[in-house]
């Protein structure tokens, strides 16, 4: 018994120590983490894990989770705190400016957007058109009678406010860029796309340009762009992506893979400063566009928006900025979000915040797929998805109604009748794809880096692969201009060179027809 009850107590003793031995280790344990909580540097804007928004003086904080639409945080341009940038480089330049890209036939859009920006954002100082397209020297009546029209309207607003840009005064300017070859090797939709980088050179370095902010001619601004332009003192880059949260993956189109295959940042706005980082990108985006400017989703190419892609690797991460408030870029892709609290107030588009149950300024939409106006359907919203139709949003539909009479008071329909001034050789016949895509296989690429590029990818670009030795031929023995198909023009300036129309039927007689004996025109 006696031997029992000493056993006991050292038991009950072990125990006791035991016990005390844990308790030491976690009052040790919880000093140490609370000693170097309180020693550590003190956190950055912007390095929280956290959304924050401000809206009326109140901070919302939410963690960072896939949210609903109906809950995404509509945050206000004027409470937002600003995370402080390191910008590369000495920013040049005075204006800050609009540019647009497109053809004659858009003009209707162009002058609309023209009209939408100084009535809603004043504080930009010029809108720029970078004409993608012939501009001059058609023989088409409809096209000569569009031009005078067009530069009758451009000349009656005022001075300096609305610039044209022809391409041939973007080649006159820039080194690189050869407008009778980008003309020939892409077709109107990319033309317009692949010149973008383009422009943006041209205007910082002719229009004393010192921020410059694209938006596509479909686009309707309706409240300030003040905020962009205050991202863009202090950072090389602004953007806007697709979505803010992830479409439902039920088949329908969009759906988060298309958007992936087309690029996560929307190109129909894109912010740029004239600084030397920004000045890199351009050059380099410019390069690889000459190249890849082409839609094909399969080798990855999408004109120029998925090479967005790369910002965030090739900019640190405070020169740029992607702005995920729900009032900018308003379009079909992002109507999951923006489609239930989207409607007309006091004539212009508003948007009900989730959080404050607030109406705000819509800052600007974007009507992809209404270009094509003589045959836009607008009760499926674009012809670009198959998601939703104005039944889904009710009070969506006098948005677009408004849209619409706004770009009928701009003679939009009339504009549309020019004909594109690159869609054919000069003696009339049709400039078909794989037109194209041969001249751009023959022509590209031309520097010592990529002599040997085409021949050694194992999927080219184009569609087909040249060898060296016609690739010489073609140099050797084809005229410059690749439009050229008549005696006149080959003979002008002394060349005994044949036109690249005659070459490719004549000399390379397989690029012309398909595996089937068939001619591809």
């Amino acid at each position: 018994m006696r031997r029992l009850n000493a056993r006991s107590k050292f038991f009950t003793l072990f125990l006791a120590a035991a016990f005390g031995f844990i308790i030491w280790h976690i009052v040790v344990l919880h000093h140490f983490m609370t000693s170097r909580l309180e020693h550590r540097p003190a956190a950055r804007e912007g390095d929280c894990d956290c959304l924050i928004a401000r809206n009326g003086g109140d901070v919302l904080k939410q963690q960072q989770q896939w949210r609903s639409p109906r809950d995404e945080v509509v945050i206000t341009e004027n409470d937002m705190a600003l995370v402080p940038s390191s910008l590369k480089g000495q920013r040049s330049g005075s204006k800050s400016c609009v540019i647009t890209i497109s053809a004659l036939n858009n003009f209707g859009f162009v002058w609309s957007l023209y009209d939408s920006v100084v009535l809603n954002s004043p504080s930009i100082d010029c809108f720029v058109w970078f004409v993608g397209d012939a501009s001059e020297g058609s023989l088409n009546s409809e096209f000569g009678d569009g031009m005078k029209s067009i530069r009758k309207i451009i000349e009656e607003k005022p001075l300096n406010k609305f610039t044209l840009v022809t391409m041939a005064e973007m080649e006159e300017s820039l080194g690189d860029f050869d407008a009778n070859k980008v003309a020939f090797m892409f077709d109107l939709v990319a033309l317009q796309t692949t010149i973008k980088p383009f422009a943006f050179r041209y205007a910082f370095k002719e229009l004393d340009v010192v921020s410059a902010i694209y938006l596509d001619n479909d686009i309707w601004v309706t409240s300030s762009l003040e905020f962009v332009q205050s991202q863009l003192e202090r950072r090389s880059v602004v953007v806007t992506p697709h979505i803010a949260s992830p479409i439902p993956e039920d088949g329908k189109r969009q759906r988060d893979k298309n958007i992936l295959a087309s690029g996560v940042f929307n190109f129909g706005f894109v912010g740029v400063s004239n600084t030397g980082a920004s000045l890199k990108f351009l050059e380099w985006w410019g390069a690889r566009l000459v190249l890849y400017g082409y839609s094909d989703q399969a080798r990855a190419m999408f004109y120029d928006q998925n090479w967005g892609m790369f910002i965030p690797v090739l900019f640190d991460h405070e020169d740029y900025y992607v702005i995920r408030d729900l009032r900018y870029n308003i379009a079909y892709w992002n109507l999951h979000e923006t489609g239930p609290g989207l409607h007309m107030k006091d004539g212009l588009p508003h948007m009900t915040n989730p959080i404050t149950k607030k109406d705000e300024k819509v800052v600007f939409m974007h009507f992809s797929g209404m270009s094509l106006l003589e045959a836009y359907d607008m009760e499926h919203i674009s012809r670009h998805q198959n998601r939703f139709t104005l039944k889904d949003f009710p009070r969506i539909e006098n948005v677009f109604l408004a849209y619409m009479q706004f770009v009928a008071q701009h003679d939009t329909l009339r504009y549309r009748s020019i004909p594109y001034g690159f869609a054919n050789f000069t003696d009339g016949t049709q400039i078909q794809d794989c037109m194209r895509r041969a001249y751009a296989a023959a022509v590209y690429p031309i520097g010592p880096e990529t002599t040997n590029y085409l021949e050694n990818e194992i999927d080219p670009p184009y569609d087909l692969s040249i060898s060296p030795f016609m690739r010489a031929t073609f140099h050797d023995q084809v005229h410059n201009d690749p439009f050229c198909a008549t005696k006149e023009c080959l003979t002008n300036d002394n060349s005994s060179k044949t036109s690249f129309l005659n070459w490719l039927l004549t000399v390379t007689p397989s690029m012309a027809v398909n595996m089937e004996g068939k001619f591809y025109f």
